[in-house]
């Protein structure tokens, strides 16, 4: 049986993940489901300190604490660039990785380069309106492209919280070749509608 990570993206937190967690669990699967510093149950926590670097220590320990190890991860939208990230500070520690309509970055991207000019000056103008400076109000969901009603009126109505603009502008740094290989030749990536090719799964 697999250890398996789930890291949820923007406005959500490991809550998104229980119905998965659950049937993995069902079956014999060893699942880690992180909330990132700053979102969910750990908003409380959020400060214009809070970044990349602190999501990739946040997984780090929930590597080294939770003892996982041969890990297969799964990301949902920015938690892509984390996937990558812990590739390449944990060399060794993954099986495989699945990117659930995630990031998938090169050495020196930042989340907000996967946007358009004009989605990037909204993105900061409503961080100066509405974010004190550093938070991205929950109302850009609006044009996320969410169709599904209860998941939708879950997040816009209080599990989807503020985000922070820190981790969406800062790079991520890649430095080992052999774990770019996320964003080169995914030979360990399992892609949507492949998720059922977990071992044991």
């Amino acid at each position: 049986m697999a250890d398996i990570l789930l890291i949820h993206g923007t406005w959500t937190g490991g809550w998104m993940w229980k119905p998965l967690k659950d049937r993995l669990i069902a079956r014999g699967h060893n699942v880690a489901t992180p909330t990132l510093t700053g979102l969910g149950e750990r908003e409380h926590l959020l400060t214009p300190a809070v970044g990349l670097d602190t999501h990739i220590r946040d997984l780090e320990a929930v590597v080294k604490w939770e003892m996982l190890d041969n890990i297969v991860a799964v990301a949902h939208s920015y938690g892509g660039m984390l996937i990558s990230a812990l590739a390449d500070s944990l060399p060794g520690k993954f099986a495989g990785a699945a990117f659930l309509n995630a990031a998938l970055p090169k050495d020196g991207e930042a989340m907000l380069d996967y946007q358009t000019p004009d989605r990037v000056r909204e993105v900061m103008a409503l961080v100066e309106e509405e974010g004190d400076g550093y938070r991205v109000p929950r109302r850009l969901l609006l044009k996320t492209g969410l169709t599904d009603p209860e998941a939708f009126a879950a997040r816009r109505d209080g599990r989807g919280r503020m985000g922070e603009l820190q981790w969406r502008r800062e790079q991520v740094a890649l430095t080992d070749a052999r774990n770019q290989r996320f964003a080169g030749k995914p030979d360990l990536i399992f892609r949507l509608g492949k998720i059922a090719a977990f071992p044991g799964a």
